[in-house]
């Protein structure tokens, strides 16, 4: 049936038809498009500019990765303040976190003391543990992980002299805490636990920590098994766990006479005992039955060949 209007006006009619459609169709799309990045805008979890302390413009990660010289830390740390921390780990590329820190007394060193929250068997416990983890976050007053394969979240405040752990266990079993003082000595009552270790040869750095639950035991862990009799432990016991078959005792001259004959009394003759250095005390100490002296006068091949001789009866 022939249409209602000629050919060529038809066709003009239908053109002006689709223009108009394509244009209200291109106005649509426009429109939903700037309700999407209105809405985009909108919904963003990022802080405006306007609302960021100076503080939150802080990154602790710059200088991490070093070619030549020691890296930076991203140090956890309030201004003028006595307590700081920093990850346990080499440098911004590890993969391993050996422990949670609780006070770092240089910006080089390892932190004095130290924290491994674990769950599980109690056959796993370590001294240190090597832990995997996964969304770090450092900012200048907080420090935030997750140790993913024993599935811990961790969450760490500083204040001046202090600061608190917050430790979420996600897997079933019992959830245990192990401090580690290296080279020092630790004791715990009832939830609380205490003690210190040396740093040098003259300083000590103190831990007083509580717990918010009362633990249901608690002891002392050696040669991986956790001796529920005892309640203090002495820094030497850390030797004795690394199956050290020499222990080398590194002080001041003037603190010898205090400390070795101390020491050599806890190693009780499980490893050889060596002082390093050449002390006014050195009479006194052989006769405490010290007898291994390692300084710039001590004939290295002779000193190497009777420690081999001992070694590998």
């Amino acid at each position: 049936m022939p249409g209602k209007y000629p050919a060529e006006e038809q066709r003009i009619i239908n053109e002006l038809i689709i223009d108009k459609m394509k244009t209200k169709l291109k106005t649509s799309m426009a429109l939903l498009a700037s309700v999407f990045l209105w809405v985009s805008c909108a919904g963003g979890g990022g802080t405006s500019p306007s609302a960021m302390d100076p503080v939150d413009y802080v990154n602790p990660y710059m200088g991490n990765i070093s070619h030549l010289l020691v890296p930076t830390f991203p140090t956890v740390h309030l201004p003028n303040s006595m307590l700081r921390v920093y990850p346990e780990r080499a440098d911004f590329t590890g993969d391993r976190l050996g422990g949670l820190p609780i006070i770092v007394t240089n910006h080089r060193e390892r932190s004095a003391f130290n924290l491994c929250p674990y769950q599980g068997d109690e056959s796993g416990l370590r001294p240190v543990i090597a832990y995997s983890y996964d969304r770090e976050k450092i900012l200048p007053y907080r420090y935030q992980v997750y140790l993913d394969n024993e599935e811990i979240d961790v969450d760490f405040a500083p204040s001046h002299q202090s600061a608190v752990y917050s430790l979420t266990f996600e897997k079933e079993g019992p959830a245990y805490l192990v401090f580690n003082s290296r080279n020092g000595q630790l004791q715990v009552n009832g939830n609380a636990v205490s003690g210190y270790q040396y740093i040098d040869k003259k300083t000590k750095v103190f831990l007083y920590a509580e717990t918010n639950q009362k633990p249901v035991k608690a002891g002392v862990l050696s040669n991986g098994s956790v001796n529920y009799n005892e309640t203090s432990v002495e820094g030497i016991n850390a030797a004795m766990e690394k199956k050290a078959d020499i222990v080398v005792l590194c002080s001041s001259d003037d603190e010898y006479a205090t400390y070795a004959p101390e020491a050599f009394k806890l190693l009780n003759g499980r490893a050889e005992f060596v002082v390093a250095g050449n002390p006014a005390c050195t009479e006194e100490l052989q006769a405490a039955g010290i007898t291994n002296f390692v300084h710039v006068r001590s004939n290295v091949l002779e000193t190497l060949q009777a420690f081999n001789a001992k070694l590998l009866k």
